[in-house]
């Protein structure tokens, strides 16, 4: 017998052996009654989660602090509060409160609209059950803003034509009568209004959620016109000679204006009441100015460009004081606690920022790699809560932070990808 034959056989019959051993395995599995689970059981080890699945609850037990942002659940395994919920990129996303029937428990839900098709998910956070409750089909949607407890969205796209005109439909979102789980996609129905065209900027009520606020570039210079998601009751409260502003709706009474920043530009910063439309200077003449105001409209926490990088700051609206950070991050990359007014949650990058920043970022031309941090603005201390790619294998660029109602939860989109992010706050304390 030559060699060939002698190898060959010795394959066969290590294949057969393999295929028994699988087939052994598999029955004693389906015999003990495990077979069901082993899914479940890989998705355990995962960083990260794709949705759609239960599980269960855990409880921390260890400070996730000192385990990368892991916590030890009930089986003694280490768990990620960090999660990704939804593979495919989204436009915006948004969380709320929902009861559920037959008891006092709120859970939070997450929605939000994925950019490509326009239809619309959520994540129950208790369980990270995700479920498609809108299939309308909205193709390259490029911005969307959630309110009114998740059932009114604003969504900006461009319609295509040659001059590429942005248009702004304000979509309201009900629960279709009898609708069940089981109808994919079925369970809301949408009506909206197209607001004027090139909008240039939206920003909604961050107490209420019931109300929007735009900017309307008119010939050489600009209104501001508050409106509800409907369209309906709308007053002009802010015009200008400048068209390009940067908006943000802290609370009911106070709209904050940034002029869009760049490197080499003084930027400024204005106060809009809201009711009367007068408008008060906070700040000015700051080089690549970005900005984000506290829900009291007592704190703003803004950026600097200097020296070929960033410096971050809060400065103290009563008091006219400045406080630098000892952590480089830009304002569009951080959240505002409104439970503990001046607590900060950020994306920081690994790398302090250097080189024409904003405008690199704000381009694409620049990306970051984030760790999250929790900063206390009154005395300056800042903890690490987690760091991306060490607990989930990803590399994340923070961007559109916002906390749930009861603060449970940090959403954020990561800028790599636009796919959307959760973390667990449960067990992160303050120093």
């Amino acid at each position: 017998m030559d060699n060939n034959s002698s190898t060959k056989k010795i394959i066969i019959i290590a294949v057969v052996v393999l295929v028994i051993a699988g087939i052994g395995i598999f029955g004693w599995m389906v015999y003990a009654g495990k077979a069901g689970v082993v899914g479940e059981k890989i998705r355990t080890f995962l960083p990260f989660g794709s949705g759609g699945e239960d599980r269960p609850a855990v409880i921390p037990t260890t400070n996730p602090e000192t385990n990368g942002g892991m916590i030890v659940g009930e089986d003694g395994r280490l768990v990620s509060l960090l999660r990704k919920l939804h593979n495919s990129p989204v436009a915006g996303v948004y969380a709320f409160t929902k009861k559920i029937a037959g008891t006092t428990t709120q859970d939070v839900v997450v929605r939000y609209i994925e950019r490509g098709l326009g239809h619309v998910y959520e994540t129950n956070m208790s369980n990270l059950k995700e479920e498609r409750i809108s299939n309308e089909t909205r193709l390259k949607i490029y911005e969307a803003l959630w309110g009114n407890a998740g059932n009114g969205v604003v969504i900006r796209y461009l319609n295509g034509d040659k001059n590429d005109t942005i248009q702004t439909y304000s979509m309201v979102l009900r629960d279709i009568k009898n609708a069940t789980t089981t109808e994919e996609g079925r369970r809301i129905e949408t009506d909206g209004v197209f607001l004027p065209e090139n909008i240039s900027e939206v920003a909604i009520s961050q107490e209420k959620g019931d109300r929007m606020f735009y900017v309307l570039p008119t010939g050489d210079s600009s209104v501001g016109i508050t409106a509800g998601f409907d369209g309906k009751k709308q007053v002009q409260v802010f015009d200008s000679p400048l068209k390009e502003w940067l908006s943000f709706w802290p609370n009911d009474k106070l709209i904050t204006l940034t002029t869009k920043p760049s490197q080499n530009v003084p930027g400024f910063m204005y106060f809009l009441d809201a009711q009367t439309g007068k408008t008060t200077k906070i700040l000015g003449r700051i080089n690549g100015l970005t900005t984000l105001t506290s829900s009291d409209g007592k704190n703003v926490l803004y950026s600097e460009s200097k020296n070929g990088g960033l410096d971050l700051y809060v400065y103290a609206v009563a008091g006219d004081v400045k406080t630098k950070l000892s952590l480089t991050t830009l304002p569009d990359k951080c959240a505002w606690s409104k439970l503990k007014k001046e607590v900060l949650y950020c994306g920081v990058p690994q790398v302090p920022p250097r080189g024409s920043f904003p405008d690199s970022w704000y381009q694409g031309v620049t990306s970051f790699s984030d760790d999250i941090w929790m900063i206390d603005a009154a005395t300056g201390v800042t903890t690490m809560l987690v760091s991306p790619p060490k607990t989930a294998g990803e590399e994340i660029d923070a961007t559109k932070l916002l906390l749930s109602p009861d603060e449970s939860f940090l959403l954020f989109v990561n800028k790599k990808d636009s796919a959307p992010w959760s973390l667990k706050l449960a067990g992160f304390e303050l120093r």
